[in-house]
């Protein structure tokens, strides 16, 4: 018999971190429709975080309620470490992304292997003056949808960015794509997602 990963189901009243934080390795998380706040990190585990939409495109399916997650889900290491943690698999499925600042990712440094964002929604905001994470993580101010960044010294990574939908009006800042894969990426699978911004750019 296949072997059930480990089950949590998280509510908007629900401190996320601290699940995540005693979670098992392999375990998927659930969230309940509504809106959370705060940022996340991954502490080196493997993890399913699976909103209330998980498994539905925007593009092509009707979506029921959502999970709206107004934070980051950052993908920064242990302790600042900049170390890929081999064999760590994160997936996100499901999800509304609103607010400012990045939603997905890290701007200073990945140290998830293996990384799928999927049939999810953002609405873009603005670039946050001042991270509300630690000062070393406060690159995290500009507001992509996902971005990974690794050193340079780091084995390769896989991102996979899929059926997701982009809308609203970009940050005020030509550098902000809404979706950036830089350096050591092995693969990137970045396909069947809607970027529909009001200015009539692609921006990724």
């Amino acid at each position: 018999d296949a072997v059930l990963s480990p089950v949590k189901l998280v509510t908007p009243s629900t401190d996320i971190q601290k699940v995540i934080d005693t979670a098992e390795d392999g375990s998927t998380i659930y969230f309940a429709p509504g809106t959370y706040t705060g940022n996340v990190t991954f502490g080196g585990k493997s993890l399913t975080l699976k909103g209330a939409n998980a498994g539905v495109n925007p593009n092509t399916e009707t979506r029921g309620e959502e999970s709206v997650i107004t934070g980051t889900f950052s993908t920064s290491g242990i302790n600042n470490s900049t170390q890929v943690v081999l064999g760590q698999t994160v997936v996100i499925d499901g999800f509304k992304f609103t607010g400012n600042g990045l939603k997905v990712g890290d701007c200073n440094y990945n140290t998830v292997e293996n990384l799928t964002v999927q049939n999810c929604i953002m609405e873009t905001g603005a670039n946050l003056a001042a991270s509300n994470l630690s000062n070393v993580y406060a690159s995290n101010k500009f507001n992509h949808f996902v971005r990974v960044t690794n050193d340079p010294e780091q084995p390769y990574v896989t991102v996979v960015v899929k059926d997701n939908l982009v809308t609203g009006i970009p940050a005020s800042n030509g550098g902000i794509a809404n979706i950036m894969l830089l350096w050591n990426i092995k693969s990137a699978n970045v396909n069947g997602n809607v970027i529909a911004l009001t200015d009539g750019n692609q921006h990724q």
